[in-house]
């Protein structure tokens, strides 16, 4: 990061609500909540808000970031989202605006990285992206995991 930022590039590194050390929220199928008289915790602390953790919220949370940070609005080089792991499933939704209409409090009907999805004129703000480490789901060695698949198939995956 601070190689990015020597060279004058503008850099916010964001902590994915409930991973790391950011608090992490009850996930909605506990059914559980921690009680107001809990005391406060540093970090890690649960909320008594109920949240269902998905790529879509956090991918949510990463464009309400950037617009109310008005990131990749001062400058024509736009924004590059790079993510790492987990982190990479949620900048290329991000990057893409998949989670506009997905997730249930939210009224916005377009993204502020990706812009409109209209084909004669894009408004999106994303020049590139950069996924380190894909996640589950974007690797070919998490794949040979999983049990369904016969012999041969896992040969192909994993000559690929």
């Amino acid at each position: 990061m601070n190689m990015l930022q020597n060279e004058g590039y503008e850099v916010h590194a964001l902590d994915l609500l409930g991973q790391g050390r950011s608090s992490k929220p009850v996930p909605i199928e506990t059914g559980t909540s921690v009680p107001p008289s809990s005391p406060p915790v540093e970090m890690g602390a649960n909320t008594n808000e109920k949240v269902e953790y998905s790529i879509n919220l956090w991918a949510k949370l990463v464009d309400d970031y950037a617009k109310e940070h008005n990131v990749g609005s001062d400058d024509d080089r736009g924004v590059v989202l790079m993510g790492n792991s987990l982190g990479s499933l949620v900048a290329l939704a991000a990057a893409t605006g998949d989670f506009v209409g997905t997730i249930p409090i939210d009224t916005d009907e377009s993204s502020y990285l990706a812009g409109t999805r209209d084909e004669e004129s894009s408004s999106s703000r994303i020049r590139g992206i950069c996924l380190f480490n894909c996640a589950v789901g974007l690797n070919s060695r998490n794949l040979l995991k999983n049990p369904t698949y016969d012999p041969v198939q896992r040969a192909i995956l994993n000559w690929l």
